[in-house]
């Protein structure tokens, strides 16, 4: 009785769908496949019917009879395979690994623009990781932009295998997507082939794309295992490989080695997702990229590349913005030669056309393993200003302000610690001298950024450093490391994403902005550091919910708080990319896995506005604030670039000052193709130790610097009676 009762609602189902039929032919179609499968199919109505007769046990035991499924793609077919996850609240993953979506870039092909892949005959099995792309497993990597956890974890890298042909994709899927039948478009899908799903959904799932990175020259798409997000937050996950380091980004700034190339991989991989995610079950049309550190910065370059078509619709940045000071290099070219004088690469020619032919039959091994010195603050390898009809083709700056970027739904934050990697040089006691240090390091770094400032440079520097002291209590060691940090912080990360956002919103994009302030496990050696660098993304990709392994990405002991912000984490990451609101949709429950109430149920989180700048606090409190770190960003976004005289365009978008430009790499000033370019010297940085600034012998504008220098000194005689009082307040008391 029961197999009738299922047989009929199954025909009932078909009927319903072959009056929705556009086609005639499709429908008798249907209707033969449904009346021939009666006897060999299992008994099991798909859509909404199939729900109502079948609960989450039948849910489950579909998902088991479950091995493997066979996608075809635009390239071939593919057979992805169940994992099960150490969950039990969390249902298995399809995982499709080591997808190619470029061609090899090899042999003529290195230092070239990315290439389609060609398409593969048979069926490929997707059950390994690809390369990773060429890195140093050790080295001078810069580790002032790595998370605590990438050093700690340096023997993941060294397992992992590494190859230049590293173009490839890795795919998460929830497998009750394949299990239920609920998304396709006809009844029978299920009854055609279990392992061959059709290839149109009705309900497509939403589609996060990941950008590994936090220095351009480290890292995978493989490290990142996207199970626990794509199957808690409903989503396709993808992850990617792109060319790092020499590789990805040697330019000679003219067209023998233009540069960009793992941004040019970065377009190819979202292009191959939005032409072949729809045959996974994927919304092509809805399509989230996320990123931190210098992924997220590429996210942000790639926003204004004039060479990105509608391949993703909303970004999350997550500690990285286009506009931060460390997300482009500075003297590319010197860094290119100083690669091919180097002994073992011997590379070293008048023409850069015979240069590169040189540097192109050299081993990648030996390539990678060359060190290169830069200015402090600079990196070997990075994005560059291309060109015309190139990838990037004006400073990052001067295009945000005209709003030459794509108008996407953005979300983006920053740790309370970003700049802690600056300072762990500093972890150890402190001697007496640190306050000479404090004086030194503040001299260094903010010289790096105006020296072409026509205030001197001293004036500047004791701004800076008065703004950073806390007078109340100078002399703490801790206070001192807190206030490096944060001058790191601010410069490097808050205030470029505060202006970033500010820039986003001015053109009409709608924004959320978040602050975390939660470091995973017990630490009880850094108090003071809430969330350093990449401490978010264990958070972001779920690592609470599997706890500790060796074969982690992450190595902590977590707790309970870290679940409860994981699943919020991921909760409002999702929703996000749902609908472009981290507070619509999913609601905040983790009960079920913790037994403990999710601290999120009740928070509203606001969109993020150039009047209120409403941030969301993310941390066992949760909290709405706003203005976050105000007046430290006013000083790096509008104070100095205006005391500096550097900007003479003072009333652009309404009257906030235009912001100053650290030095770029500037636009190629030589031909395409010269066979001599003029190479010029690599800049040795001396360090400045109470040095007044050498007067320039040129008279002219010499009374503009005379008043620019007495009003910065007036200023800062203000500043010293305020901080007069203050102590003599603090003393009093």
């Amino acid at each position: 009785m029961h197999q009738q009762l299922v047989l009929f609602i199954l025909l009932l189902d078909a009927v319903v769908q072959l009056n929705s039929s556009p086609s005639r032919n499709q429908a008798r179609k249907l209707f033969r496949s449904s009346k021939k499968t009666r006897r060999d199919a299992p008994s099991r109505p798909s859509g909404f019917l199939r729900s109502l007769i079948y609960s989450d046990e039948d849910l489950d035991a579909s998902i088991r009879d479950i091995t493997s499924i066979l996608i075809r793609t635009n390239s071939g077919n593919i057979k992805g395979f169940k994992k099960v996850l150490d969950n039990n609240s969390i249902k298995p993953v399809i995982q499709f690994l080591g997808i190619p979506y470029a061609a090899p870039p090899i042999g003529k092909l290195r230092w070239q623009r990315t290439e389609k892949a060609k398409p593969w005959n048979g069926v490929r099995n997707a059950s390994e990781f690809g390369p990773i792309c060429p890195q140093p497993r050790s080295g001078p990597l810069p580790s002032v932009l790595l998370p605590i956890w990438y050093k700690a974890n340096n023997s993941l890298v060294r397992k992992m295998r590494m190859d230049e042909d590293c173009l490839y994709l890795n795919i998460y899927v929830p497998a009750k997507l394949y299990a239920t039948g609920t998304n396709d478009i006809y009844p029978t899908v299920l009854f055609i082939e279990q392992n061959y799903p059709r290839n149109h959904y009705k309900n497509p799932l939403k589609v996060m794309v990941y950008f590994h990175g936090y220095t351009y020259a480290e890292g995978s798409g493989n490290f990142y295992d996207g199970s626990v997000l794509a199957s808690y937050g409903d989503v396709i996950v993808v992850t990617f490989n792109y060319r790092l380091g020499v590789l990805g980004f040697m330019s000679t700034m003219e067209a023998n080695s233009p540069g960009n190339y793992g941004l040019w991989d970065q377009i190819a991989a979202v292009k191959w997702v939005s032409e072949n995610i729809e045959k996974f079950g994927g919304d092509p049309s809805a399509v989230t990229v996320f990123g931190s550190g210098a992924g997220a910065s590429c996210i942000g370059l790639l926003m204004l590349s004039v060479q990105l078509d509608e391949y993703f619709h909303r970004a999350i940045f997550q500690s990285g913005t286009p506009l931060a000071p460390w997300s482009m290099v500075r003297n590319p070219r010197q860094q290119t030669r100083a690669l091919a004088r180097d002994y073992n690469i011997n590379c070293d020619r008048e023409s850069t056309t015979e240069m590169v032919r040189c540097l192109k039959h050299k081993h990648w091994r030996d390539l990678i393993n060359v060190e290169i010195m830069t200015d402090p603050y600079d990196l070997v390898y990075g994005p560059v200003v291309d060109g015309q009809d190139k990838f990037l083709m004006e400073n990052p700056f001067n295009l945000m302000e005209k709003g030459e970027f794509v108008n996407y739904q953005i979300m983006m934050g920053v740790s309370q610690a970003d700049g802690f990697g600056y300072i762990r040089a500093f972890m150890s006691p402190i001697s007496d001298r640190m306050k000479t240090n404090f004086d030194v390091v503040v001299a260094k770094f903010t010289d790096s950024f105006y020296e072409d400032s026509k205030v001197p440079l001293e004036a500047i520097e004791k701004l800076v450093r008065f703004i950073y002291t806390d007078w109340s209590d100078k002399s703490n060691p801790t206070r001192v490391k807190e206030s490096l940090m944060d001058l790191y912080t601010d410069r490097q990360y808050v205030e470029p994403a505060v202006r970033a956002a500010l820039h986003y919103i001015n053109y009409k994009s709608n924004a959320f902005f978040y602050t975390f302030y939660h470091h995973p496990g017990k630490d009880k050696t850094r108090p003071w550091v809430q969330s350093a660098l990449g401490e978010q993304d264990p958070f972001v990709f779920g690592a609470p919910l599997l706890g500790n392994s060796e074969d982690t990405l992450f190595p902590y002991n977590y707790t309970k708080d870290d679940i409860m912000i994981s699943t919020a984490v991921m909760t409002y990451w999702t929703n996000f990319a749902k609908n472009g609101d981290p507070g619509i949709g999913k609601k905040q429950q983790t009960q079920f896995i913790t037994g403990k109430a999710n601290s999120f149920e009740k928070i509203v989180w606001p969109e993020y506005t150039i009047d209120t700048r409403q941030h969301l606090k993310i941390c066992t409190t949760p909290e709405v604030s706003d203005h976050y770190r105000a007046q430290k960003v006013e000083l790096w976004r509008s104070f100095l670039p205006s005391l500096s005289g550097v900007s003479n365009d003072e009333s652009y978008k309404g009257g906030r000052v235009k912001p100053l430009l650290p030095p770029r790499a500037k636009p190629p000033t030589i031909s395409p193709g010269t066979k001599t370019p003029t190479w010029q010297p690599i800049k040795n940085y001396s360090q400045r130790s109470q040095q007044q600034s050498t007067p320039k012998t040129d008279t002219s504008g010499l009374s503009l610097q005379l008043s620019i220098t007495l009003a910065v000194g007036f200023v800062l005689l203000f500043l010293n009676i305020i901080a007069f009082a203050v102590v003599s307040y603090h003393k009093e008391k």
